[in-house]
């Protein structure tokens, strides 16, 4: 590493892995952020024009307000003003964090390092859960969570979730090293069966999306054999997928499950998607009546059971559920079309780099934002504080790169 990168710099690029790898605990990465969050409010106080002048600092900054300047559209009708206020006042930490990230991230070998670094982690995560399926324990003594891996995640099921918004980073790794060892290829197994076997259908969409990222990244930007190398991963994944659902029953219950959406019977497919359609009708119900500025984000339990009819599945489980497990509705409702618009800008800002990415490490950060944020995941909450610390630690290292004084 060159001399003339900052002891801050190489702090703040620990911090990123730390960050990441911490994403495995309860709340131990909000810690890390609040260290990035410190260096990157003193950075802004020393040289606040940069903000606006520097092209990267200014991307973060819109696409931050983005979502953040609808959630405070949203209070003055927040159906509970001191959560909602609360959860605002929260997110707001992330804009010096992502920037800390930023300004971290100018070098090259640090963005290489903390690639190579988060890399690792996702190396150990699948180790460790690899050794819970074979063994009925993890490393850290840790069971699986009934018929699920959970690995390092436990008790929390989160693992597949994970593992699929960092699909891009992990894969782009293992070609690199395939480049050396083509037997590396092999390293893709893990991810894709702890992923079929964390039995998450939200974590098999997002690996989806992943994929699709990556098929555009190898065929779009690089073509000839990129292209036909990941052509040729898909098929290979098919088949996987194919075999593992013929040897694993809990798998193959699954999917036989996920079947009933195609149903076409409401309470058929109600059941098949584990009651999210009850959550999407009442989420609905919702937006129907506070479409401009929403209810608050955060306010969907507090209002569920105004909107909720007497005899919904969800008071007979203990009274509602604390979002409705897909992230365009939740954006709609809790901030109305004012988030709507807001959200649509922040992956388009996202978009834009993958689109722009000076090379493919920047590119797959970008994707993986992209799958963090997909509108149609159904899992934690967008607003909440563990899935807005993935989707930023992603989006701040795709939009970190050299500096770009504006014009």
């Amino acid at each position: 590493m060159s001399a003339s990168v900052s002891l801050p710099a190489k702090i703040g690029a620990a911090l990123v892995v730390l960050a990441f790898a911490l994403l495995s605990t309860e709340h131990l990465v909000h810690y890390a952020l609040a260290l990035l969050m410190l260096g990157g409010a003193v950075a802004c106080a020393r040289a606040p024009h940069a903000l606006w002048r520097d092209a990267d600092l200014r991307r973060c900054s819109l696409a931050f307000l983005a979502l953040w300047l609808p959630m405070l559209a949203s209070l003055p009708d927040a159906v509970n003003p001191a959560h909602a206020s609360k959860t605002a006042l929260a997110y707001l930490h992330f804009w010096p964090a992502v920037l800390a990230i930023v300004i971290a991230l100018r070098h090259a070998g640090l963005r290489r390092l903390v690639f190579a670094g988060v890399a690792a982690v996702i190396a150990f995560w699948l180790a460790d859960a690899v050794l819970q399926l074979l063994t009925g324990r993890d490393l850290f003594g840790h069971p699986t969570a009934g018929k699920m891996l959970t690995g390092a995640f436990y008790p929390k099921q989160r693992l597949g979730l994970v593992l699929a918004v960092a699909t891009p980073l992990y894969c782009l790794a293992t070609a690199a090293l395939a480049r050396r060892w083509p037997l590396a290829w092999l390293l893709l197994l893990p991810l894709f069966l702890v992923i079929l076997l964390s039995l998450k259908r939200t974590a098999w969409i997002m690996l989806a999306v992943s994929l699709a990222g990556l098929l555009w990244l190898a065929c779009a930007r690089r073509g000839g054999e990129p292209c036909r190398a990941m052509l040729a991963l898909l098929l290979v994944l098919v088949f996987a997928i194919g075999g593992a659902i013929a040897l694993d029953p809990a798998l193959r219950a699954r999917v036989a499950e996920t079947a009933g959406l195609a149903s076409g019977d409401f309470a058929t497919m109600d059941r098949a998607s584990s009651y999210r359609l009850t959550l999407w009708r009442t989420g609905w119900r919702m937006f129907e009546a506070h479409p401009l500025n929403g209810i608050g984000p955060r306010g969907y339990r507090h209002a569920y059971a105004d909107y909720a009819p007497s005899e919904d599945f969800w008071f007979e489980r203990g009274g509602g559920q604390t979002h409705p497990h897909l992230m365009l509705l939740e954006v709609a409702l809790e901030t109305g079309l004012i988030g709507l618009i807001g959200y649509a800008c922040f992956l388009w800002l996202v978009l834009a780099r993958l689109r722009q990415a000076a090379d493919d490490r920047q590119a797959a950060w970008a994707i993986s934002a992209l799958a963090a944020a997909f509108p149609f995941n159904a899992h934690l909450a967008f607003y909440g504080s563990y899935w807005s610390s993935l989707a930023w630690l992603a989006a701040a290292v795709a939009m970190a790169g050299e500096r770009q004084p504006r014009p």
